[in-house]
């Protein structure tokens, strides 16, 4: 049947849609605001953000066409600005649209000047 199924990463694991929308992929949500926080040093720490890491990768993965990433700009309940997730630097070129905007940076990769929130 056709339809808008809504799914958690971890619900999603071994499942494939066409288009996958992934929303919020923001710091505090992947990676985790938990894993950020961890306090412990070395291979604990690693392995708290490696985890995470597979966790987006187990979410981009979920498509066989398309997938389409959004952040959020603000907290609505903070009013405070988000950051997009680390793990969007890490998505190789290749596997990106030459219009993908860069909000880290407030350019888009034809060197165009985006607004930034206020």
């Amino acid at each position: 049947s056709k339809g808008v199924g809504i799914f958690t990463i971890h619900a999603s694991k071994g499942l494939e849609w066409e288009t996958v929308f992934i929303a919020r992929f923001n710091e505090g949500i992947i990676p985790s605001s938990q894993a950020l926080l961890t306090k412990t040093q070395g291979d604990e720490a690693n392995i708290a953000l490696a985890e995470e890491r597979r966790l987006a990768y187990v979410a981009l993965t979920r498509c066989r066409k398309q997938c389409f990433i959004t952040c959020a700009l603000m907290d609505g309940g903070a009013s405070r600005p988000l950051t997009p997730s680390r793990f969007i630097d890490e998505i190789p070129q290749h596997c990106q649209e030459s219009a993908v905007k860069n909000q880290r940076s407030g350019t888009a990769q034809n060197g165009q000047q985006q607004q930034q929130p206020q």
